[in-house]
């Protein structure tokens, strides 16, 4: 089993140039963001306790078996699936990636949100994965069930922000990548490199920003897709998007979440 780290991650980088990111107290949004202490309890209390209420019309979702039908016509060419919120099944030159895996019917079993609609391939029916990427760990981002239950442990490899290699390491995944912003990892000609992001990080009320989060550059021949997982705007991420421009962005959105508007 391999955990290897990627960028200023190790301690005798981070004692000549600590990065604007780390402090002392943990990780933060950088620049620092005026919500990065406020969290949206608003937006909490409607999902926890009225969430159930949104009707999704007849038409909104396929059917999974033409989900994977489609799947199975497009395997020998590029593609991407969406699954359902932040989960993208993305075919690269034959490879499979797989981000931010969400297939549970709710976040947790106490009072929280769960899912309208179940995911557009069931877990069951994955193709076999070759690589797993994570945004941060958010337990709508990164599913425990999913990552115990998911094959092929040994041939995957998982990329993932600082802190949460141990995650998978404990779930008996071989290759483990964990990188800070602006880590790359170059494998089968596909080079993965972690962006900054302004999110937030925890799966519990004591472990706030104890682990990274990011976005993702994901770069093949000449396509280039971004994921952001969960980010809000940010000048910097701009930036990185502008030069070179991508060919694909999937991101998401609400407060501290980008939109295509941003």
């Amino acid at each position: 089993m391999s955990l290897l780290f990627i960028g200023r991650s190790n301690a005798a980088q981070l004692a000549k140039a600590v990065p604007p990111h780390h402090t002392e107290n943990g990780l933060r949004n950088y620049p620092p963001t005026p919500g990065d202490a406020v969290p949206d309890i608003g937006f909490i209390w409607r999902r926890m306790f009225f969430g159930d209420l949104l009707e999704m019309p007849s038409n909104h979702v396929i059917s999974e078996p033409l989900s994977l039908s489609n799947l199975d016509l497009f395997k020998d060419e590029n593609s991407i699936t969406w699954i359902g919120h932040a989960t993208f099944l993305i075919n690269l030159n034959g490879k499979y990636i797989l981000t931010d895996p969400f297939f549970s019917k709710s976040v947790s079993p106490f009072l929280c949100p769960k899912r309208f609609v179940p995911p557009g391939i069931s877990l069951k029916n994955l193709p076999l994965i070759d690589f797993i990427i994570i945004s941060h760990n958010h337990c709508s981002h990164l599913d425990a069930d999913a990552i115990e239950e998911l094959p092929n442990k040994n041939k995957i490899k998982v990329l993932v922000p600082l802190g949460l290699g141990a995650f998978f390491k404990e779930s008996r995944y071989s290759t483990v990548y964990e990188v800070d912003w602006e880590g790359q990892v170059s494998i089968d000609n596909i080079k993965f490199t972690a962006l900054p992001a302004v999110h937030d990080s925890g799966r519990g009320p004591f472990d706030e920003n104890e682990t990274l989060w990011c976005s993702w550059a994901i770069d093949h021949l000449d396509r280039k897709i971004y994921f952001a997982g969960d980010t809000g705007y940010s000048p910097i991420i701009s930036k990185k998007l502008e030069k070179p421009p991508m060919d694909l962005i999937m991101p998401y959105y609400l407060s501290v979440h980008m939109n295509p508007e941003t």
